[in-house]
């Protein structure tokens, strides 16, 4: 099973500005602003269940699949995957799973595929399926 209850993940990024002279500037003082990937997600597949985890630009999906990989820290919130907290014990988790994050395009018609357990067998999960999110 997993569980995400109120992940957030914030990234700070330097902001910039055309020009050299903007450049220049920014070479002694720059200025962040933070970026919110994840606000308060919250959800839970349970085993058995196969899910799309889809949506535009910069709507966290990445960032979800790294925190759920251990790849990356939440700011706050929980995880679980299979009982394990997967960027507290990061090689025992990545043992057990396997991602692949996009797959490719047959035909013009985007197909997903989903490595399962290291089994080396390919699922072709059609785009009929898939759930969206969307950036709020």
């Amino acid at each position: 099973m997993i569980t995400m209850e109120n992940v957030c993940k914030s990234y700070k990024v330097a902001k910039r500005n055309a020009g050299f002279g903007e450049a220049w500037k920014a070479l002694f003082r720059r200025e962040y602003e933070t970026i919110h990937a994840l606000r308060n997600v919250s959800f839970t597949i349970e085993d058995g269940e196969m899910v799309g985890y889809i949506g535009p630009n910069g709507a966290g999906k990445s960032s979800t699949i790294k925190i759920l990989s251990g790849i990356l820290t939440p700011d706050s919130g929980t995880v679980l995957v299979d009982g394990r907290v997967p960027y507290k014990d990061r090689i025992r988790h990545v043992a057990q799973i396997g991602v692949l994050v996009k797959g490719p395009s047959y035909g013009g018609t985007s197909q997903s595929l989903i490595l399962l357990n290291f089994s080396k067998t390919f699922i072709q999960f059609p785009k009929s399926n898939m759930i969206t999110i969307s950036k709020s």
